[in-house]
């Protein structure tokens, strides 16, 4: 099933999966703002499912911030921001390297787990490294 989504005035084409029904998508490409989208609904969908339902602040989460820097630091990591908090993790083996995200660090480290997540942050990284290769 195709499914088409404004993005930036350009239409985009999604492609879903089986797996839709249990709200896992599956892109052809994903860019950073769709891993970024990715996180805040699996952290969202996560509280929602606790006692607190009711008290989820969701608007804490609109300013989820995925940050991949080679200039920065040229071992494949990505950093995390939410809110004021930012970690960092390296792509290999996902351990975090820097900071710390209080509350939402364990649901970040779930996010990462899920299928998929890992694989799209490496082909993201990749990217990257050829965008930095080409200037």
């Amino acid at each position: 099933m195709i499914h088409k989504k404004r993005k930036y005035g350009i239409l985009k084409k999604l492609t879903y999966n089986k797996k839709r029904e249990k709200g896992l998508k599956e892109f052809k490409m994903a860019t950073i703002k769709d891993m970024e989208d990715s996180l805040k609904a699996f952290i969202i969908q996560e509280q929602s499912d606790a006692h607190n339902k009711g008290s989820i602040n969701q608007g804490k989460y609109n300013n989820i911030k995925i940050i991949m820097n080679p200039q920065k630091n040229p071992t494949p990591h990505v950093t995390i921001r939410i809110t004021i908090s930012e970690a960092t993790w390296l792509l290999s083996n996902f351990t975090k390297t820097n900071g710390g995200l209080g509350y939402e660090e364990r649901l970040v480290i779930k996010w990462f787990g899920k299928y998929g997540v890992k694989e799209k942050l490496a082909d993201l990284w990749d990217n990257t490294e050829k965008t930095k290769e080409d200037k």
